[in-house]
């Protein structure tokens, strides 16, 4: 059902936040942050915080480090915002 669904996808973008950050505490602090960022603006929480997993892994990819990308996704969801 729903809650399952719901459990299945936080535990993938956590496994994705974690790939990027290079471990769960780290995974969680980001994942807060978009948190915090979506409801801020009003964005869903699941669907920004899947954005922001993958950006942040090709960020990593790119040489770049989280508060790079950080400012990219703040950037991106201020355009997006209005």
């Amino acid at each position: 059902g729903g809650a399952l669904d719901a459990f299945k996808k936080k535990q993938q973008i956590m496994s994705t936040l974690t790939a990027f950050t290079g471990n769960e505490g780290d995974a969680k602090k980001e994942f807060n942050y978009v948190v915090e960022q979506a409801d801020r603006i009003g964005f869903a929480v699941e669907e920004s915080a899947q954005a922001y997993a993958k950006m942040g892994i090709a960020a990593k990819s790119a040489g770049l480090d989280t508060q790079a990308t950080r400012y990219i996704f703040d950037d991106e969801q201020g355009e997006n915002s209005g």
